[in-house]
């Protein structure tokens, strides 16, 4: 005797919308590395980032530059660690700030990408072929 199971519409949906969702952890997390290789993993580094490129931003716009560096401890260490003036630690950090925008916004524009298609998948193996398509794109950022 052979028992046929079937399974309801569902069941299929349920089963495609649990594999979605770890599609969708599998692409952040190979996000969160393609980051890790140009960001320091350290906990709070990206508000320390924050923090310089706001320092440099307010330290460029004064007029006089700021002789004093009590104000700016980001760029006052920086300057004395690199033996540097004030002026070009704040355009290091600037320029730092905009490289990391242009990159950021790239991995988030293909990020999104491969999440929307993700969502709009109907089948396993078109979410393979979005997921596979997405890491050849992040490998080559």
């Amino acid at each position: 005797m052979t028992l046929i199971i079937s399974r309801s519409k569902e069941s299929h949906a349920k089963e495609l919308d649990d594999y979605k969702a770890t599609a969708r952890g599998d692409i952040n997390s190979v996000v969160e590395l393609a980051r890790r290789k140009h960001i320091t993993p350290i906990a709070g580094q990206e508000l320390m980032y924050i923090r310089r490129e706001d320092e440099a931003k307010h330290f460029l716009a004064e007029n006089p530059e700021p002789t004093d560096l009590r104000g700016y401890p980001f760029i006052r260490a920086k300057s004395k660690s690199a033996k540097m003036s004030a002026y070009e630690a704040a355009q290091i950090f600037l320029n730092m700030a905009a490289e990391w925008d242009g990159f950021s916004a790239t991995i988030e524009e293909v990020r999104e990408a491969a999440v929307d298609a993700i969502e709009d998948a109907a089948t396993k193996a078109i979410v393979d072929l979005i997921t596979s398509d997405f890491e050849e794109d992040i490998a080559e950022l």
